[in-house]
């Protein structure tokens, strides 16, 4: 992987730390971060087998705007399921997506719930039928976040022929996906260290299982989650209001932010061995500042 991508930052410590940042922000001008390895297996797979796309999030999801653009690009039919279905007005995200091609349908918490834990398409369809949404039989479902086998098995690629000789890896978590294939790529070697944006300690479990393999050199931290997915309070604003002014470098307040908090908050308790080197995943997600700023009086820079 190019060097470009690894950006060192300096930060005082008197542990002899070193901090490295991989932009998987800048890796794709459109298709950011870890969204564009968890789509890669999954579009070869639907392209190869003439299949539609059916996928699911929120109305910021980065992983519904990926998707959108990754089949636009490759002329490749799509439809969202989109959690909630009170929405007076279209966030940027979801505008984009629809003007992208992808056919947006909405569901409420709990039919979404049910679509998400489905167990196969057969399911997926029946559900939907009682919901009076009609989709083609020639479907390959992505879950939520990209995190089936195929999205794993991207996920492997990410730290693939890196440069970049770490002792820790840091990652957000959401679905748990990306976790599993940076776990499994390392095959028990190194420390892996997830930084839950979710308060549901289930993840562990779920993760456990997609890695299928008895490795002890990961864990998820759930100290940082600031009260659930998508929630903040005025510190964690703060602190990637000042990352940015220092580094250059932004953040989002639903993944990276929580992560790049969290490291240095870790610091401060020693978490790491002195000298060590940690390596930060940076997991893109920047398309949804826009509609957070939007719904929040434009509170990051």
């Amino acid at each position: 992987m190019s060097a470009d991508f690894i950006q060192k930052i300096n930060f005082p410590n008197s542990e002899n730390l070193e901090l490295a940042i991989f932009r998987l922000d800048l890796l794709h001008p459109l298709i950011q971060g870890n969204k564009y390895f968890k789509l890669l297996y999954n579009l070869e797979y639907a392209l190869k087998n003439n299949l539609q796309i059916l996928t699911y999030g929120g109305a910021h999801s980065n992983h519904i705007h990926a998707c959108a653009l990754a089949c636009h690009s490759e002329n490749l039919a799509c439809t969202g399921i989109i959690r909630g279905s009170n929405f007076s007005q279209l966030s940027p995200t979801l505008e984009k997506a629809k003007e992208l091609g992808m056919q947006l349908h909405f569901v409420d918490r709990e039919s979404y719930r049910m679509l998400r834990d489905a167990p196969n398409k057969a399911v997926v369809k029946k559900i939907l039928e009682k919901l009076n949404i009609a989709i083609p039989d020639n479907i390959h479902c992505i879950p939520e976040g990209g995190s089936n086998q195929l999205g794993i098995q991207g996920a492997k690629d990410i730290l693939k022929d890196i440069y970049y000789d770490f002792d820790y890896v840091l990652c957000p978590v959401g679905t748990g996906g990306t976790l599993a294939g940076l776990i499994l790529q390392q095959a028990g070697a190194k420390e892996i260290i997830g930084i839950s944006s979710l308060k549901d300690k289930y993840l562990v479990e779920a993760v456990a299982k997609m890695i299928e393999k008895d490795y002890d050199n990961w864990e998820i931290n759930f100290d940082y989650h600031f009260g659930g997915y998508a929630k903040f309070n005025p510190d964690l604003i703060a602190f990637i209001n000042h990352f940015k002014t220092s580094t250059g470098i932004a953040l989002c307040p639903i993944y990276t932010g929580k992560m790049m908090y969290a490291f240095y908050e870790l610091v401060k308790k020693k978490r790491f061995n002195k000298g060590s080197k940690i390596l930060c995943l940076h997991t893109g997600g920047l398309q949804g500042i826009e509609g957070f700023n939007k719904a929040n009086n434009n509170i990051l820079l």
